[in-house]
């Protein structure tokens, strides 16, 4: 029996060897895996962003002049436009009038536009109306855009037209342009 005991013996001590040597192995593998670790770096790009002003102005004067910086206005609309610097009245057959006017992006708009126009009809039909039918431009940051309007009753409007009265307006419209960088290549 001694000889089995021993033989018992052995074999346990072989199993705790084994174990004691995988345990080991497992205790070294989670402390190398621990001390591979990668190493890591970040960096960024970005950009702070604003977006620009964009300002259509008007502005009406007499032909040939230039308006002053107070002439400058912007909100009007085909109710409250800003009037010619024209004759109001009273009309009569062969009477005509002229003006001026004047579209500008305000100062500091930050894009270029394509100006365009529209011109509303003489809904009385007694005077003739001369100047910017279509207006299709590029404006640019710090240009004037001036147009001479001229309206007129021609020498041969009937009786009919006495006490009429009628109105004309145009209506400019600046649709912004994309601002695009220089290439750097």
């Amino acid at each position: 029996m001694a000889s089995e005991t021993t033989a018992t013996s052995q074999k346990t001590n072989r199993r705790r060897k084994k174990a004691a040597v995988l345990a080991l192995a497992g205790v070294v593998g989670i402390g190398a895996a621990a001390t591979m670790a990668n190493w890591t770096d970040e960096e960024f790009a970005g950009a702070e962003l604003q977006a620009g002003e964009y300002n259509l102005q008007i502005a009406t004067t007499a032909v040939g002049a230039s308006p002053e910086s107070e002439d400058w206005v912007d909100g009007t609309s085909v109710s409250a436009f800003e009037d010619l610097e024209i004759m109001a009245g009273p009309w009569g057959p062969g009477d005509s009038d002229n003006s001026d006017v004047h579209v500008r992006l305000e100062p500091g708009t930050t894009h270029n536009a394509e100006l365009s126009s529209t011109r509303a009809v003489d809904e009385a039909g007694f005077w003739q109306v001369t100047g910017p039918d279509e207006v299709n431009q590029t404006l640019a940051q710090g240009d004037v855009a001036t147009f001479t309007v001229t309206v007129q009753m021609p020498a041969d409007t009937d009786n009919q037209a006495q006490e009429a009265t009628g109105e004309v307006v145009w209506q400019f419209t600046a649709e912004q342009l994309p601002n695009t960088p220089e290439d750097d290549s």
